[in-house]
């Protein structure tokens, strides 16, 4: 066991030696240079086009140009623009649908709800990962590729009051409030009353709804709002309220 290496084979040995650790560190600082110039070089192909990998919502817009993403973007807002927003209410007939249209018509001009600053959004997402010096943008952009980023549109405005307008005329109808049951005097002489009964009432919220469609535009998703939800209001004196007190009626 105490054999060197010599004996075990004869005539070779393991030789170190400062010119071998040399060229081995040589060749990875080589592999190094090679590697990181190949991504600088495959970085500022970039530096006129949005990062690789970016997404508005699940629409990819990487390697576009200034001209093409401009172009994108106002493609995808006239579109959006000619997509009803539909919503619904529950009803004692069942559910009852209406409609959002994203450009509302007056008897004198038309508004656009929605509004986007195409500008805005092209200065966003060309100068998006484009911070910072060489390398850093290089990395940013290595890491955009293979990561993806998904982003979304910063300029999104809604017209609220609008919406919620053409919400509460649309709903209206179905719409109650709730009633207190009252005293009705129906003749003094004889003194003779009676109590009309309490009643509930339903009301729709909506108050989110604007933020939803926000949200949904900023996506580049046409906007569905579902079914809104429904409150039912309680009245606060009720006809057993009322009888307990009999001496109201006295």
């Amino acid at each position: 066991m105490n054999e060197t290496l010599e004996e075990i084979v004869p005539g070779k040995k393991r030789v170190f030696s400062l010119k071998r650790v040399s060229i081995a560190l040589g060749s990875v600082f080589a592999i190094f240079l090679l590697i990181s110039g190949g991504m600088v070089v495959y970085a500022k192909q970039y530096d006129g086009r949005v990062l690789p990998g970016v997404s508005i919502g699940s629409i990819p817009i990487g390697g576009l140009t200034e001209t093409e993403l401009k172009q994108l973007l106002q493609d995808l807002h006239d579109k959006l623009l000619e997509e009803e927003i539909p919503f619904a209410i529950q009803t004692k007939d069942g559910e009852k649908e209406f409609f959002i249209y994203p450009i509302h018509l007056t008897d004198t001009n038309e508004a656009e709800l929605v509004e986007v600053d195409i500008a805005v959004e092209v200065d966003f997402f060309m100068g998006l990962g484009k911070q910072g010096n060489i390398f850093a943008r290089t990395w940013t952009v290595v890491q955009s590729t293979f990561g993806g980023k998904e982003s979304r549109l910063i300029s999104v405005a809604v017209d609220r009051e609008k919406i919620e307008e053409i919400i509460a005329t649309s709903i209206e109808p179905y719409e109650t409030k709730a009633t207190d049951a009252r005293v009705v005097v129906e003749t003094f002489d004889p003194f003779v009353a009676s109590i009309s009964p309490e009643s509930s009432g339903v009301t729709f919220v909506y108050n989110t709804v604007a933020d939803d469609i926000a949200h949904a535009w900023s996506t580049r998703t046409a906007p569905s709002l579902g079914v809104l939800p429904q409150v039912a209001e309680e009245p606060s004196v009720t006809k057993a309220d009322i009888a307990a007190e009999q001496s109201i009626l006295e």
